[in-house]
C-alpha cells in the first residue's frame, strides 16, 4: 500500500505539465471532529486519481449523553480512488463513478463508563462511489458522493479494564459519503 501511495504522489508531482490538481476539505466533517482532506490529480478529461486522509478527534458525536459522559474519539484513515467522469463539461467534472480502497481506524475512549472503557474499530475495504462535482470558473469546486463496498478485513473490539476482547459482530460492509469544497489549481 505504501508503494501505491508513493506512486500516486510521484505521478501527481512529476506528471504532465498541463495536469490539474485539486485540493479539497470536508467542512461538515470538520464541524463534527472528523475532517478529511484530499487531493485529486486530473489525468485526463474523463479520469482522475484521488488520495485522501481523514482524522477523528474531540467528542464522539452521537455517543454522548448530555453532560453525563462524553466519550472522546481518535482515529486516522486513508482512501485512494480512481474516478471516471461520464460526460465532463470542462474535464474532471460532472457525474462520476469511482473505485476505492480505504483503511480506517477509530477508537472511542469512554473512561467515565463502568464496565468498559470504549470501543475500537479497524477496517480495510474496497468499493464504489457515485457522485457529482461542480467546478466554477474561479476554480472553486463543490463535490458530493455516496457509495459502499465490502470489508476486506475488519476488527471490532471492546476496550475494558481487564483487557481487550473481540466484539463478535462484523458488519462486512463499508458505507461512504462525501461532501467537499475545494479549489482546482491549473
Amino acid at each position: 500500500m505504501k508503494k501505491l501511495v508513493l506512486l500516486v504522489v510521484a505521478i501527481a508531482t512529476f506528471g504532465f505539465a498541463s495536469a490539474q490538481i485539486e485540493a479539497k476539505i470536508n467542512p461538515l466533517g470538520a464541524i463534527f471532529g472528523k475532517p478529511d482532506i484530499s487531493a485529486e490529480y486530473i489525468v485526463s478529461d474523463s479520469f482522475g486519481v484521488e488520495l485522501g486522509v481523514g482524522f477523528a478527534f474531540g467528542k464522539a458525536m452521537g455517543v454522548s449523553v448530555g453532560d453525563v459522559y462524553e466519550p472522546k474519539q481518535s482515529g486516522f484513515g486513508v482512501k485512494l480512488a480512481g474516478k471516471y467522469y461520464f460526460s465532463p463539461d470542462d474535464g474532471g467534472d460532472g457525474w462520476y463513478g469511482d473505485i476505492y480502497l480505504r483503511q480506517e481506524s477509530l477508537t472511542i475512549d469512554d473512561t467515565a463508563h463502568e464496565g468498559y472503557n470504549g470501543f475500537k474499530r479497524s477496517i480495510f475495504a474496497a468499493g464504489v462511489e457515485f457522485g457529482k462535482k461542480w467546478v466554477f470558473d474561479s476554480g472553486f469546486l463543490v463535490e458530493a458522493a455516496l457509495g459502499g463496498g465490502r470489508a476486506i478485513s475488519e476488527k471490532n473490539e471492546w476496550l475494558n479494564d481487564n483487557d481487550s476482547e473481540d466484539f463478535g459482530v462484523k458488519l462486512g460492509f463499508d458505507l461512504t459519503g462525501k461532501f467537499a469544497i475545494g479549489y482546482r489549481f491549473n
